[in-house]
């Protein structure tokens, strides 16, 4: 997942058939005072509560390190878009450059025309001056959008994460048909990864078996460093 790390230090791969897919642990030597034998963690265990903390924070998003989060998070998945809509977002740039100078050239020769009609006395009547000046706030707002919209490409403050592509409400966002339960194995990884930046897996040592809560072995860090692990949800399996 590029953030799952066992508590040795080393990178988690992913592995295994059907319902027994897992993580483990892919150090190739043991190093003095690191565990001892295999560290694996059941991969739709994990998935899931990483998924569940996300969506608490979400939550919980009047929190003021919660928002941090969301903030950084926001800034990633910008930055995603950015990059994967690069050619659309140059054209369309150069497509309103373009657009602003003829605009530009337009109110030019506009101002130059009413210049002309000064020198020869002024308007004819006030039809003809409300003429122009209405000619000239159309010009004059067209070109304020343009500038606008050529700000805005690429700024990361004006991109919002899609909370409603991720949530419905009233139901569990990791159930079935939610955004979640519906996504392929790449989206969810994708997901996770814009919120964290570290997630730990301790090897499993007060129990054997599939009742090792899952919890009791995450450590998570969030994207932008933060430690949330006294917000609600922060137990969730």
């Amino acid at each position: 997942m590029r953030l799952l790390y066992c508590e040795c230090g080393a990178i988690m791969t992913h592995g295994g058939p059907g319902s027994k897919k897992h993580y483990r642990c892919r150090r190739r030597a043991i190093k003095p005072g690191t565990h001892a034998g295999e560290v694996t963690i059941g991969a739709r265990g994990i998935e899931q509560y990483l998924a569940r903390r996300i969506f608490a924070v979400i939550s919980a998003a009047d929190d003021e390190l919660a928002l941090a989060v969301l903030a950084e998070t926001a800034g990633r998945y910008a930055a995603q878009r950015e990059k994967a809509e690069a050619p659309e977002v140059m054209q369309e740039r150069q497509r309103l450059i373009s657009e602003r100078a003829n605009l530009r050239r337009s109110r030019e020769a506009h101002h130059a025309d009413r210049k002309r009609v000064m020198l020869k006395g002024g308007f004819v009547d006030d039809f003809a001056r409300e003429s122009w000046d209405e000619t000239e706030r159309a010009l004059a707002e067209r070109m304020g959008a343009i500038d606008a919209r050529i700000a805005g490409i690429g700024d990361s403050k004006a991109v919002e994460l899609p909370y409603e592509e991720w949530i419905s409400a009233g139901t569990d966002p990791v159930g079935p048909g939610s955004w979640w339960d519906a996504a392929d194995f790449e989206t969810k990884r994708a997901f996770i990864r814009l919120f964290f930046d570290r997630a730990s897996v301790s090897k499993a040592r007060r129990w054997a078996g599939q009742g090792v809560p899952v919890e009791s072995r995450v450590q998570i860090t969030w994207a932008g460093g933060i430690d949330l692990d006294r917000l609600p949800g922060s137990e969730a399996a």
